[in-house]
């Protein structure tokens, strides 16, 4: 049997990994594209009990193969970044430079990108440079409005005033917002590269879960005590919450329509890749 400390070291780069930091185990694994296992509840965990360290850090390696991180605009990437950063210890990356985030602590915003865990990008036309991605999808009603949010008041974490939704241009908006969508889906959902899918919803509905996928697609153990200091901070800085106040409907009917028919084009692919989950397809059905 192998010793689990070389193993460690095989996949760090020939570094054991640093103290409170997630562990490797065996080479770089990949996963079938959707887990459908068991909700996550035999973790490790007592109410009581205090995270030990739960410092974020630069990996030991020298270079990593890159692994993107990918989702549309508005679909929970910079959460998800936060998760992993806080699941594993180590940090992630961009290839935006946001300097906002970086002032923030995302410190990996900066490096080069095969020093860092993951690498965020909204890019669909650039693929085949990742040899393996972790793809975010989130159904398109609440990734329009989270990035127009971002786009109104340039911040991450914004809720934006109803009042535009009821511009003269907005159904169009709406339209050109959720033809990008689809071209995204589509371009990340058929690229041959191993690709983990994580759907938004489901990472909301049970995020411990959806980090321990990630993780184990990125070779890393999730360890107890990075599994406190992950339920301990689930949220973070950069989480958008979603305007409950909202009085009105955002989306008129003819949006409505145009939108559904592209979540049954992406539904249509994902059943055709053999995914066994899909995307909600009314409005009503909105998180």
């Amino acid at each position: 049997m192998r010793n689990p400390d070389d193993m460690n070291r095989h996949a760090f780069g020939g570094h054991a990994p640093p103290s409170g930091s997630a562990t490797a185990s065996k080479d770089f694994v990949l996963l079938t594209p959707y887990c459908d296992v068991k909700r996550v509840t035999d973790f490790e965990t007592q109410n009581t009990r205090t995270c030990n360290n739960c410092s974020v850090g630069f990996g030991p390696w020298k270079k990593r193969p890159l692994v993107a991180l990918a989702s549309f605009p508005g679909s929970g990437n910079t959460w998800v970044r936060h998760l992993l950063e806080t699941a594993s210890g180590f940090y992630t990356g961009s290839i935006y430079n946001d300097e906002d985030l970086y002032n923030a602590g995302f410190l990996g915003e900066k490096n080069k990108l095969n020093e860092v865990l993951v690498v965020k990008t909204h890019d669909s036309r650039t693929t085949r440079n990742y040899p393996h991605a972790i793809h975010i999808l989130r159904n398109p009603y609440d990734a329009i409005l989270s990035e127009v949010a971002r786009l109104q008041l340039n911040s991450h974490v914004g809720i934006v005033n109803d009042e535009v939704f009821k511009k003269k241009g907005w159904p169009k908006r709406v339209m050109n917002l959720g033809t990008r969508w689809k071209e995204h889906s589509e371009q990340w959902l058929k690229n041959n590269n191993p690709t983990l899918l994580v759907m938004y919803e489901k990472l909301k509905h049970n995020p411990v879960f959806e980090v321990h996928r990630m993780m184990m697609f990125l070779n890393l153990t999730l360890t107890s005590d990075r599994l406190c200091c992950l339920e301990d901070n689930i949220e973070g800085k950069f989480h958008r919450r979603r305007n409950e106040s909202a009085a009105f409907n955002p989306y008129p009917n003819d949006t409505q329509v145009f939108l559904d028919a592209l979540i049954d084009d992406i539904n249509w692919i994902l059943k055709e890749r053999k995914y066994d989950i899909l995307l909600p397809s009314t409005l009503s059905t909105r998180h």
